[in-house]
C-alpha cells in the first residue's frame, strides 16, 4: 500500500471475540500505531493482521478480522 493511499494513526485495539467466541473481560487492549486505508474501511495492524469494516456493528466491534473472522473495536 502506498503511503498516499492510508493514514498512520495511534489508535486503541480490543479484541472482542477469539475463535467466534466473546473474549470478556477485554483484556486484549492495545495503544497501537496502525494503518488505515484512504477510505478508512480498512485497518492493518503492526503484526500484519488486516481488519475490514463491519456495517452497523457488530457485538460491539466496528472491525472484522479477514482471516479469522474475530471482532475487534477500534478506537482512533
Amino acid at each position: 500500500m502506498n503511503s498516499k493511499d492510508s493514514r498512520t494513526v495511534v489508535a486503541i485495539v480490543s479484541r472482542l471475540t477469539v475463535e467466534g467466541k466473546r473474549f470478556y473481560p477485554y483484556q486484549s487492549n492495545a495503544r497501537l500505531t496502525v494503518r488505515f486505508s484512504k477510505t478508512w474501511t480498512t485497518c492493518y495492524l503492526p503484526d500484519g493482521t488486516v481488519l475490514t469494516k463491519v456495517k452497523g456493528g457488530r457485538l460491539g466491534g466496528n472491525f472484522e478480522c479477514a482471516e479469522t473472522g474475530d471482532i475487534y473495536r477500534v478506537s482512533k
